[in-house]
């Protein structure tokens, strides 16, 4: 057994981490922290954790951290940064699900984040946490960096094609995702009468993710994402020309070589994915097609579990060399 916390408990995020570590048999929760709720019950706040899941809300302190195995940081972004040199030193393993140091560049990330970044040492130290790409890394990390929910989708639509040099030129990802995406915080952008009954994009050329992206497919990428007025999923649209002719079942053939021993890759070679098909679930289900001279790939994921928490319990069990699937949905709800 291994003892964990979570800082940001109350978040969507921290929320789905402790539904999932609940059914985990090899974790216990030590300790949960909120800064806005500290000294609640949180199960008074989430009555469907009764009996479950009492525990009163603390305050976090980087200078003092629990005596835990494992810390999750489900915060916000640009505030792990200023107090991970203390957590680095601690004995602690450390999973971090904001962006503070998915990036290997300190000069990147205040480009994308608009702030500067208090660790740069650290950046190259930290693993970037995607298990089907960079397992062994991960089972040796003392601190995986959770990637972003967009980067996730589109770098596994993506990534055979890029380690086999098969892409040419700009890649085009059109990417929509639930409302749940922007966190809980309380926005204007993301309230019922905004969202409902509309459709938009957004931060074109200019999203976050776009950073991810590229610096792990070392490409450049035209990245569009969309506000869709549902709770959660992510379906990436992904256009791409190759430098090779390859007939679609050849590419299909080479995506199950890569993803042939990674438990959550699902290639659906009948038809579309819809979100319904893995929501709830850790699954990234891939389509791929030809269509006017275009490889077209759809990627669909739950952004709060393949896209945040499940994956970072993936990430978890792949340090402690658990079966990387261990107390995961595999199948999802649909509705």
């Amino acid at each position: 057994m291994i003892n964990v916390a979570i800082v940001g408990a109350t978040g969507y995020t921290g929320l789905e981490l402790c539904r999932l570590l609940l059914d985990h048999p090899k974790v216990q929760i030590k300790h949960l922290y909120a800064n806005s709720n500290s000294g609640s019950v949180f199960s008074d706040l989430y009555p469907q954790f009764k009996s479950k899941l009492d525990h009163t809300l603390e305050v976090f302190n980087a200078t003092s951290p629990p005596s835990v195995d494992l810390l999750f940081l489900a915060v916000p972004h640009a505030q792990s940064h200023a107090y991970m040199h203390e957590l680095y030193e601690s004995p602690l393993r450390i999973i971090d699900l904001s962006a503070d140091f998915r990036l290997d560049s300190s000069q990147n990330f205040e480009k994308y984040y608009n702030t500067t970044h208090q660790n740069p040492l650290l950046m190259k130290s930290i693993v970037y946490g995607i298990p089907e790409l960079f397992s062994n890394d991960i089972k040796k990390a003392k601190c995986v960096a959770n990637p972003g929910c967009y980067a996730t989708s589109v770098i596994l639509g993506l990534y055979p094609l890029f380690k086999e040099k098969l892409i040419e030129g700009t890649i085009i990802a059109d990417s929509k995702s639930g409302a749940s995406g922007a966190g809980r915080g309380a926005k204007v952008s993301t309230l019922f009468c905004e969202v409902s009954e509309g459709f938009s994009a957004y931060s074109t050329g200019a999203h976050r993710h776009e950073a991810e992206i590229e610096q792990i497919l070392g490409s450049k990428v035209f990245f569009s994402p969309h506000l869709v007025p549902m709770n959660r999923g992510i379906l990436s649209s992904l256009y791409i020309d190759l430098n090779k002719g390859l007939s679609t079942e050849q590419i299909i053939a080479m995506y199950q070589t890569y993803y042939k021993n990674c438990p959550f890759i699902i290639l659906n070679k009948d038809r579309s994915p819809n979100t319904k098909y893995v929501s709830g679930s850790n699954n990234c289900m891939i389509h791929i097609t030809q269509v006017k001279g275009k490889t077209v790939i759809f990627s669909v994921i739950d952004n709060l579990i393949k896209g945040a928490a499940g994956q970072a319990i993936q990430n978890m069990n792949l340090m402690y060399h658990y079966d990387e699937s261990e107390g995961l949905p595999s199948i999802g709800h649909y509705l």
